[in-house]
């Protein structure tokens, strides 16, 4: 089922309202795992709970940060049933992250967070024309191909295997729990650096 908010109200209702414009351009509706409609904005990278206006469409040609995970205003979706994940991730570093070095050269990691984040919007960029089997497999390849993570090391594209609760930092917990088998995140921010992550499992 799915349930639909009011941002008038602040009520949710089963039914669809009748009588609703088009969404903007760049958005899109879409469902978290409880059913709970929210609408993503993949060319500025953020989410919200409220139907988008029209003044919320397009682009007003100023550079906006874009979202992450870890912002507050942003939605988070979590399931308190769900115990277990199995994840992917793609890690970009920069200069500021926790351990910024890679794995592939041990060098020390120059790239600025801004530059960080539109090349990991690029690659989410990528990655969202694909879906089901064709966008695990994709995931992986530029996981490989570009991860500053250890789990992209060939074969693994990525993988973090399974884990629980209380394992990851919070910013990529609460991402990781509250994506749908097969759903892709957008940005998130951690310590570490910034992440894609698709749920596997």
């Amino acid at each position: 089922p799915t349930i639909f908010f009011n941002e008038s109200t602040g009520e949710t209702t089963w039914t669809r309202p009748i009588n609703q414009a088009p969404l903007p351009e760049g958005w899109d509706e879409a469902r978290n795992p409880e059913g709970r409609v929210y609408y993503k904005n993949h060319k500025e990278r953020k989410t919200q709970w409220e139907r988008p206006s029209a003044a919320e469409g397009g682009s007003s040609g100023t550079h906006k940060r874009p979202r992450t995970a870890g912002d507050g205003g942003a939605p988070t979706f979590t399931s308190s049933d769900v115990k277990e994940v199995r994840a992917r991730h793609l890690l970009i570093k920069h200069r500021d992250s926790r351990n910024p070095k890679s794995w592939r050269s041990g060098a020390a990691v120059t790239l600025s967070k801004e530059d960080a984040a539109l090349e990991l919007g690029d690659l989410e960029t990528q990655l969202r024309s694909a879906k089901g089997a064709t966008l695990e497999a994709a995931f992986s390849t530029l996981a490989e191909t570009r991860s500053d993570c250890s789990s992209a090391k060939p074969g693994r594209g990525g993988d973090l295997g399974k884990f629980g609760r209380g394992k990851m930092q919070p910013a990529f917990e609460r991402a990781a729990f509250g994506l749908a088998v097969g759903e892709m995140s957008g940005m998130v921010d951690t310590d570490s650096g910034l992440h894609l992550i698709l749920r596997v499992g």
